[in-house]
């Protein structure tokens, strides 16, 4: 048990009113006052002996740091609910990311800051936080939908429709222009039946609905509305997505047990995995293959997996085969963990954790998979995640520390993920941090997209609030390719 700099005048109350003991603990790290900032050009060897080793990430030529300083112990006899308690106090936390190049000299440096006096980054000498370079978001509310418990929510890649499901296995639709539920869609039910995953075609006219141990069903937007759903013969698959990237592979792709199937054309042929599944781990040190995946042009591979926990698994497609990431986690293990999602052109992949964001090239994963036991070679990209001052007194519930929806821009080199009540936007290949957006909102963000016209849209939804939608103006997408430079 922790407690922030937000709970120590709290803290310090329950110490007048009962008394408690103080143990001053050692610091985790280095005061940055002190030992100074890396330097662009310092070596590598400079920054480690300094600092020491980085203890959440030390990939390829990314180093990612983790301390607090002023720390102590503090034993409080007697809390509200009559049983001693006690914690570990922080005065400051802080977060230092450095990039190396090929000559293993810093690049840049990026650190964030939470600190009892007040210090920001610009202070400690790495530069300040960036401000909202966009406008505060504009803001809606659905109507039309009911005070059900809800589960999911899913937002078309142009982000003009929603879909939520809820716990009676309803999936309810809404368009997000006219904030109104234009469809419902009333799911099977029965011993074993999944809950539905929800899928978007790019498009936004077409979503697909997979309920394990029952056929997956496809529906149509027709006009304002969609139209009367359309069962797969054959399939039960547990999650499906739509090809993502390319010139656009037609048909979808579902889990089916341990083999992911791609069905060409929705009725007729069907290609599947071939062999057995992969399955990769994410370290300190990049990417450790647990189990080889069976070579070929279209493979699937367990992303994080665990030995009795569901994880998401991406399908890797070659020259004319579909990619897209499978997450059949239900959604109190989603929520909380970390997240995947694949560039609009299929070369990158980004996983989003507590901490940070990684960027791979997905040729580096699919070719690194084959091989039990290889290290991959370390993320393309790596952006640091802000440090933020929330209570860590009780266990956090799943959005308190969320892996955050993420969302590629179409046709350039930004990325967005959220957190639990702010979007981040980073440029993928110089690494920047151009904006952290509040959004006001006390339910999670849910899912992100960025609309045609460069409109970022998320969606906020809680287990029994409403569905809010909030958009900014970003104008702040250059028009380049989305592989960070090598």
């Amino acid at each position: 048990m922790a407690f922030t700099t937000h709970y120590i005048p709290l803290l310090l109350l329950a110490c007048v009113v009962t008394g408690c003991v103080v143990v001053p603990l050692p610091d985790k790290g280095p005061e940055l006052r002190k030992v100074g900032v890396p330097r662009v050009g310092e070596p590598e060897s400079s920054i480690r002996g300094r600092f020491g080793e980085p203890q959440l990430l030390d990939s390829g030529n990314f180093l990612l740091y983790e301390w607090t300083r002023d720390r102590q112990f503090v034993l409080v006899p007697i809390i509200p609910s009559g049983l001693p308690g006690g914690g570990v106090v922080a005065q400051g936390r802080i977060r230092l990311l450095v990039a190396l190049d090929e000559h293993r000299r810093v690049l840049r440096v990026h650190c964030s800051v939470v600190d009892a006096a007040q210090q920001t980054t610009a202070q400690l000498g790495c530069g300040d936080r960036p401000t909202d370079a966009v406008q505060r978001p504009s803001q809606g509310t659905v109507t039309g939908l009911p005070d059900n418990l809800w589960l999911t929510a899913s937002l078309s890649p142009d982000a003009r429709t929603a879909a939520v499901t809820d716990a009676k296995r309803g999936t309810w639709v809404a368009d997000l222009e006219r904030l109104a539920v234009i469809g419902k869609y009333d799911g099977a039910k029965g011993f074993g039946v999944g809950l539905p995953q929800v899928a978007f075609h790019r498009s936004g006219t077409r979503l697909a609905i997979a309920q394990a141990n029952a056929p997956t069903v496809v529906i149509e937007r027709a006009g304002q509305t969609f139209g009367a759903p359309r069962s797969l013969a054959e399939t039960r698959f547990g999650t499906v997505a739509f090809p993502c990237c390319g010139d656009e592979p037609a048909g979808i792709i579902g889990l089916d047990g341990k083999q992911a199937a791609w069905l060409t054309d929705l009725d007729t042929r069907v290609r599947h995995t071939s062999g057995e599944e992969g399955r990769i781990t994410f370290n300190e040190r990049g990417v450790e293959v647990k189990r080889a995946a069976a070579p070929g042009p279209f493979r699937l591979i367990d992303l994080d997996g665990r030995a009795i926990e569901r994880s998401p698994r991406a399908v890797f497609g070659g020259t004319g085969f579909p990619s897209a990431v499978l997450d059949s986690r239900p959604p109190q293990m989603a929520s909380g963990s970390t997240s995947f999602g694949f560039s609009p052109d299929g070369r990158l992949l980004a996983r989003s954790t507590c901490t940070h964001v990684e960027v791979w090239h997905s040729d580096t994963l699919a070719d690194a998979s084959t091989t039990v036991g290889t290290l991959a070679a370390g993320p393309a990209q790596v952006f640091s995640k802000p440090l933020r001052d929330e209570s860590t007194v009780s266990l956090p519930m799943p959005y308190d520390c969320p892996g955050g929806a993420i969302a590629f821009h179409p046709g350039s080199n930004l990325l967005a993920v959220a957190d639990a009540d702010e979007v981040h936007l980073w440029q993928i290949d110089s690494g920047a941090h151009l904006a952290s957006l509040r959004t006001g909102e006390r339910s999670p963000i849910v899912a992100l997209a960025f609309a045609p016209d460069d409109v970022l849209t998320a969606v906020a939804m809680s287990t029994r609030g409403p569905l809010v939608v909030l958009r900014w103006q970003t104008d702040l997408a250059p028009a380049s390719a989305t592989t960070p430079a090598e």
